[in-house]
């Protein structure tokens, strides 16, 4: 594990503890660097704009995860649409916790973030989009993600509002 991974994992693991309170901001960072023994200023080389770079990171951790979970997989004769609703369900399943991605959407819905967010559901769409087997390298390539992030937006938003048993509701 290089440095900057075990640092980011390090201030991760301790702002998990405080983003339900206090967010992914300057707070949350300044308390994970603190709870993980770690120096500000050494943090910041891998977080210039501190929490906002952790929540970043959170996210391409779930990212990196759904596709290492699912790259192999068989979807044998499986619709289309059920693969992409599959790969939907298991990238909020690996969520430690929704108040971290209720944080970050507020977070990524702030004006000077908001192209940022856009980015990462983006990639997120990118992801789900090869893991279902899409090998389309014209137009279609670029409207599937684009229907795709609005849908994986939408769906976001409404598992973050379902209180039911295992988001039963969302899926």
């Amino acid at each position: 594990m290089t440095e900057q991974k075990e640092t980011l994992e390090k201030l991760l693991s301790a702002a998990k503890l405080h983003v339900p309170f206090d967010g992914w901001g300057d707070v949350t960072f300044n308390a994970s660097c603190e709870d993980a023994g770690l120096d500000p200023q050494i943090a910041r080389l891998y977080c210039p704009r501190g929490g906002l770079d952790l929540a970043i990171y959170y996210h391409r951790l779930c990212d990196q995860k759904l596709f290492e979970e699912n790259r192999s997989r068989q979807w044998d004769d499986a619709r289309l649409r059920d693969k992409v609703g599959s790969l939907i369900k298991n990238r909020l399943e690996l969520v430690d916790e929704k108040e971290l991605v209720r944080r970050a959407t507020t977070l990524f819905a702030l004006p000077p973030n908001n192209i940022t967010g856009l980015k990462l559901i983006w990639e997120t769409a990118d992801i789900i989009w090869k893991l279902a087997d899409d090998t389309s390298n014209d137009i279609n390539w670029y409207t599937k993600r684009t229907t795709l992030s609005a849908v994986y937006g939408a769906v976001v938003l409404f598992w973050l509002g379902d209180n039911s048993s295992e988001s039963e509701k969302t899926w």
